[in-house]
């Protein structure tokens, strides 16, 4: 599968430059890919597997957990139900198209596409669930600390800093400030 070129429709997607048509289109490309790769695992891209899939997609800021996906399916009036959405997430999984995060006592899932790669870092709100991608230059940063003052050479990372998102910060402030009236 071309990876860059999915890569490339992904970024895409996630333009708001796109107008709604042109976005459709290019969702519709980078399902007939994701239809390769579930055919060449001898899965098929059934229709509730692209809902969900889509939903990943589209909002692939966020972790959600399988209750979160149903109800915002069912805003969509898909007629999907739980197990589906959980056997649907399960071979998202085998095919290495989500990351699974075990947070806030139940298995959340983040559309990953094709990173492909394991290792992350990034930040996760406790409050909403949301996760923000930590800046390259920061791994860059404490890679070459670990290297230059411990000696040690990173060649793999997962990294999970908990705490709360700009939003939700800035929420609980002022919940603090009318708590204290």
């Amino acid at each position: 599968m071309a990876a860059a070129v999915l890569h490339a429709v992904q970024i895409a997607v996630k333009s708001r430059k796109l107008n709604r048509i042109d976005r459709w289109k290019v969702m519709e490309t980078v399902l007939e890919e994701f239809k390769t790769l579930f055919n060449n695992n001898s899965y098929k891209l059934t229709g509730q597997r692209r809902e969900v899939l889509e939903l990943l997609v589209e909002n692939r800021s966020l972790t959600m957990s399988a209750e979160e996906i149903y109800h915002m399916l069912r805003k969509r009036k898909s007629k999907i139900g739980l197990a589906t959405i959980y056997r649907a997430l399960s071979v998202l999984d085998k095919l290495k198209l989500v990351e699974k995060v075990y947070y806030d006592g139940c298995m959340r899932y983040r559309y990953i596409g094709s990173e492909k790669e394991q290792a992350y870092a990034h930040f996760v709100c406790e409050a909403c669930g949301c996760v923000l991608n930590l800046q390259p230059e920061f791994l860059t940063l404490l890679k070459e600390k670990a290297r230059n003052e411990k000696g040690f050479v990173v060649t793999f990372h997962k990294i999970k800093l908990m705490g709360l998102c700009n939003n939700c910060y800035h929420k609980e402030i002022k919940l603090q400030r009318k708590e204290n009236r």
